[in-house]
């Protein structure tokens, strides 16, 4: 655990640097979904079908809110949420304004699925399934599981109490873990936010 607070601590470092030496602002913050899905095939070229992991979204816009509400299911197969099963890598790119996406901003092997389930995002997940029926804890069965009517804004995590301010473009891709399971993606999701100051 202790090489993981140093790695969290050589992140947030990384992030920071970078976000002075591009002129941007870092600090607390809000996270605005701007689009939440299944990877477009176009973006991903590893990625295989059929996939264990779906993901199925709508962002609602109402005139009487001034955030939006995502709307959502997430399907399971193969053991995919089980201790061990699967891990993750989070790939993401920052939005220029003059030269568009800069990919691989920041590329995150975040390890075991389940600890990062029930760790790194153990917040937005608590927030998530205040709403809906999403599991808070690993292992998670196989199944469809509906996210429910959620605000399409997030509060930070904390692990990540800074953050540069911007857009980004987040690809997770799930990956086997086990030394021989077979190559390639489990699943992928694509998530567009906004990181705006509190």
């Amino acid at each position: 655990m202790r090489l993981w607070a140093q790695a969290l601590l050589a992140l947030q470092l990384a992030l920071f640097r970078n976000s002075v030496t591009h002129g941007a602002v870092a600090g607390p913050y809000r996270i605005r979904i701007k689009a939440l899905g299944n990877c477009p095939r176009n973006e991903v070229s590893d990625q295989i079908s059929p996939s264990d992991f779906q993901m199925d979204s709508i962002l609602r816009h109402n005139h009487s809110r001034k955030i939006p509400v995502l709307e959502f299911n997430s399907t399971f197969h193969n053991g995919m949420f089980l201790r061990g099963e699967s891990k993750i890598t989070v790939d993401c790119a920052k939005w220029d304004p003059v030269s568009g996406w800069r990919e691989h901003f920041l590329v995150l092997p975040l390890g075991e699925l389940c600890f990062v389930f029930d760790e790194i995002l153990a917040d937005i997940i608590h927030d998530i399934s205040s709403n809906g029926q999403i599991p808070t804890k690993c292992p998670i069965a196989d199944g469809v599981y509906k996210g429910g009517t959620t605000p399409a804004e997030l509060l930070p995590m904390r692990h990540f109490p800074l953050l540069p301010y911007g857009r980004y473009k987040a690809i997770a891709r799930f990956l086997h873990n086990k030394p021989r399971a077979p190559t390639g993606i489990r699943g992928c999701v694509r998530a567009v936010v906004d990181v705006v100051s509190v």
